[in-house]
């Protein structure tokens, strides 16, 4: 089951105890979740973070901080950023370990993803 979670659906607190295979929310709403006690992130293997640029930009720093404390610390993470400025730098080095960095230099690559 996949389980998304947007902003003032009620019923998903009610899918949050089915047990889902993947969960996609913004860092606000799954903080919601988590303390709201609906859900917890203890059995998360895989965490994708995807536009960590912009979410630095917009301020979720703390809560992205939040939710990776809570999940195992032997997870598989991806972690995108469309630019690479020396705050997703070091946020990326607290949140990765054995990491490895691919970085595209050709601008058609750019264009085609």
């Amino acid at each position: 089951m996949i389980w998304v979670a947007l902003a003032g659906d009620s019923y998903l607190f009610s899918l949050a105890g089915l047990g889902v295979e993947i969960v996609i929310a913004t860092p606000g709403r799954l903080i919601d979740m988590l303390e709201s006690h609906h859900t917890n992130l203890r059995r998360v293997t895989y965490l994708v973070l995807d536009e960590a640029d912009r979410m630095l930009d917009m301020g979720f720093e703390p809560q992205m901080k939040k939710i990776v404390a809570q999940i195992r610390p032997d997870r598989q993470t991806l972690y995108w950023s469309a630019t690479w400025p020396k705050e997703v730098e070091l946020l990326a080095k607290q949140f990765l370990y054995n990491s490895y960095k691919v970085k595209c230099q050709d601008i058609d690559c750019y264009r085609n993803n």
